[in-house]
């Protein structure tokens, strides 16, 4: 990341001015790293003004920008897109966004955000408050986006399709082949997959997240503040659902699907709500067993969720 420091220094000061944060020409940049295990190199960014105010960010670097992980992953600058074209227009309590900066020469990228001082996850705060209100909050946000999800201005956002849907059951049964895993019933589900890709390919789409896990969601002073959007997509909002209430007691998965119900639906939920869920767990789990890290398909537990989530839909 170092080599282009100098560069990302420049656009520092670009992006600051056109924020409206500068107080003055930069004095000083000090970098640090960030305590947080990310899928791309970030640093926290300290910037220091000529009469001696401070700001810090936080920047995302990514040498090679592209998608990743059979589309699912959009990259460093297409979360740049995200958050100038959907999340910072709309106000949202996510990190405010400074810019970004493209090295034209290596091709590597700068995501410059607002540092989330004094924050932590809201799966780490004591108490459910936190991820009860992070449940309602994802919720509202689906209900809001719902209405634009065909709309031209959000067309540079994977949409979902057939095409997607049936390629990670197809790699989760390769990989676990190569890897000498038997499960017998896992041929009965993706012949039987066929026909629910169709159902929710159907299912209403909205703005997704794509990974909302509770590792993926701040909590500061009160306030929910999620990151790390480079998975978001046009899908059915059930999705980001699934993930958040991945692994938690049943008693609690139960309240956090009803605070996100409450605030996508305030009028109640589909009566098919239950079984969108599921057909979203069953997605989710062969999402990450279908990756090509073999770690992933060697988990026992997400073949356990897997399995469970079948036999709720009666797919096995």
């Amino acid at each position: 990341m170092a080599a282009d420091r100098d560069g990302l220094t420049a656009a520092l000061a670009q992006a600051i001015g056109r924020n409206g944060s500068a107080r003055g020409p930069l004095a000083a940049v000090r970098h640090e790293p960030t305590p947080y295990v990310t899928t791309f190199p970030c640093e926290i960014v300290t910037c220091r003004f000529e009469d001696g105010a401070r700001l810090r960010l936080f920047c995302k670097y990514a040498a090679k920008d592209g998608k990743c992980s059979h589309g699912q992953r959009g990259g460093v600058g297409y979360e740049a897109r995200v958050y100038r074209r959907i999340l910072k227009p709309a106000r949202l309590s996510t990190p405010a966004f400074y810019g970004f900066h493209r090295n034209r020469k290596t091709g590597g990228i700068w995501l410059i955000l607002e540092y989330l001082h004094n924050s932590l996850r809201v799966g780490k705060i004591p108490g459910l408050r936190a991820v009860r209100l992070a449940a309602r909050w994802i919720g509202e946000f689906h209900a809001v986006h719902e209405s634009r999800a065909g709309a031209s201005s959000l067309g540079f956002l994977t949409a979902y399709d057939a095409a997607y849907y049936r390629g990670w059951p197809r790699r989760a049964s390769r990989l676990a082949r190569q890897l000498g895993l038997d499960f017998p019933w896992l041929v009965t589900l993706c012949t039987r997959l066929e026909k629910e890709i169709t159902a929710l390919v159907a299912l209403p789409q909205t703005v997704i997240h794509g990974e909302y896990y509770p590792h993926n969601v701040m909590f500061q002073s009160g306030v929910v503040r999620p990151v790390d959007w480079e998975t978001a997509a046009i899908a059915p909002g059930e999705i980001d659902l699934a993930t958040f209430t991945e692994g938690w007691p049943r008693e609690v998965a139960r309240e956090l699907e009803t605070e996100y119900q409450h605030a996508r639906w305030p009028g109640g939920a589909p009566p098919d709500f239950q079984r969108r869920l599921d057909l979203a767990r069953v997605y989710m789990q062969l999402r990450w067993l279908g990756d090509d890290d073999p770690k992933w398909t060697s988990n026992k537990n997400r073949w356990k969720r897997l399995y469970a989530a079948s036999r709720r839909l009666q797919l096995i």
